[in-house]
């Protein structure tokens, strides 16, 4: 429960409002009784903030960069969002790229498996003729409309 005080009087803090926590769930309350909506920014902060209220926090390494690259990354941060966050966010994704890629790859490997062990593909040389005709058949169709068009 003190990671969901903390996080909400962050919230409060980084927008300029109550950095008490009682005020600003108190200035919360109005959100979820539905009186009042968040802007585009003030709901991303909310969002991140509940994301992370409700678990504990651990520690990545420190990462060794260039000063170009550090200078690069703080002029890219949105307004309110630290270097941690943007950190954070990064390897957030980079974790959900590389397990939607393994993913895809599995089914990749589970559908030429399924492929060899029920003879059902067909051979390369079969493709390549398959897509010559579909070539020449393209060649055709652009041809022909350049002759209508005439020069």
């Amino acid at each position: 429960m003190r990671a969901v005080w903390a996080a909400r009087a962050g919230m409060g803090r980084l927008r300029g409002r109550a950095s008490r926590p009682d005020q600003t769930v108190a200035s919360l309350s109005g959100l979820v009784a539905g009186e009042r909506t968040l802007d585009g920014r003030d709901r991303a902060l909310a969002s991140r903030m509940y994301y992370i209220a409700g678990m504990k926090t651990a520690i990545l390494p420190a990462v060794r960069v260039e000063p170009a690259l550090r200078s690069d990354a703080e002029a890219v941060l949105e307004e309110g969002e630290s270097l941690s966050d943007f950190v954070s966010a990064c390897v957030r994704d980079g974790v959900a790229w590389r397990r939607t890629q393994a993913a895809f790859l599995a089914r990749a490997r589970d559908a030429v498996e399924r492929s060899e062990r029920e003879h059902s593909g067909i051979t390369p040389q079969e493709l390549l003729r398959r897509m010559d005709v579909r070539l020449d058949a393209a060649q055709q169709r652009l041809a022909a409309g350049k002759a209508r068009a005439g020069p």
